[in-house]
């Protein structure tokens, strides 16, 4: 089944075209649960921006750094490069050696894949703290998620090239049923290029909407000629009119994964937007 669909970004218009097996309503019930914090704008907004100590965001950038780098100098020609500047990411890729680089670091359709923490540059217990501290949560949180007895430590790189098919369609995490998303939150901690034209969008407060809102896909689905595992919200009730929270250089964006979010454009001329995703777990 194809299904055309439209959203928003700063008042800005898009169109879709997805392919998916099927598209169904939810049940008349939202997925948040509000046991989860006392912070009221997280609980109201969905979403909160808090700074970032900066110390750990050197680190985090200056590993990541060397993540890409080492990617880079395997997947195509620019052996001897020494070091990169983030935002120029694009410069140094073809279509073809980034999917190759962004396979390696991407979750996978379980979302078992990706880096393993000891890369991250900073110990994940203090980052586990920050963000039970910040949102006041009520029961522990931790980016360690146990998955059938296996202890998966791992986060992801988001890499979005200018004016490129490199993001997700709008989105809840919860509609992915493999994990319990509903009481655990997100990251995006933006490394570099990450602005009004790049940052992640949002709906705030749609993680309040009732699932009977929205018109949903199956997973995969295929978006504009682009397979991917997230199914896309293709209609919501109130509008797909996203706007971009846009955190600054060490900053944070801690969100819940039942917030509509995705479809972040990068557009940009010239600048590929780098971004941190972690998720913490109940």
């Amino acid at each position: 089944m194809v299904k055309n669909a439209s959203f928003s970004i700063n008042n800005r218009s898009y169109n879709l075209s997805v392919i998916s097996k099927k598209f169904k309503k939810g049940k008349n019930k939202t997925l948040f649960d509000l046991k989860i914090s006392n912070n009221e704008k997280f609980l109201n907004d969905g979403f909160i921006i808090e700074q970032f100590p900066e110390d750990w965001f050197f680190l985090i950038k200056s590993s990541v750094e060397n993540l890409i780098l080492k990617k880079i100098k395997k997947h195509t020609d620019f052996k001897d490069l020494i070091n990169i500047d983030l935002k120029n990411y694009h410069k140094y890729v073809d279509d073809k050696s980034h999917i190759k680089i962004v396979n390696e670091f991407r979750g996978g359709y379980l979302g078992t894949n990706g880096i393993d923490l000891k890369s991250l540059g900073i110990g994940y217990k203090e980052l586990d703290k920050f963000i039970n501290d910040k949102i006041k949560s009520n029961y522990p949180l931790s980016c360690v998620f146990d998955f059938f007895g296996f202890k998966l430590k791992k986060f992801w790189i988001r890499i979005v090239r200018p004016n490129k098919k490199d993001n997700n369609p709008p989105h809840r995490d919860t509609h992915l049923r493999y994990f319990k998303l509903k009481d655990n939150v997100n990251i995006y901690l933006p490394l570099a290029g990450s602005n009004t034209e790049s940052s992640l969008p949002l709906i705030p407060r749609s993680h309040l909407d009732m699932e009977n809102e929205c018109i949903v896909s199956e997973s995969p689905c295929c978006v504009n000629g682009v397979n991917f595992i997230a199914p896309c919200i293709v209609h919501r009730d109130g509008g797909l009119d996203m706007i971009t929270p846009n955190p600054k250089e060490k900053q944070i964006m801690i969100f819940t994964p039942n917030i509509i979010h995705g479809g972040g454009i990068n557009i940009n001329d010239d600048i590929t937007r780098v971004s941190l995703e972690l998720r913490f777990f109940k």
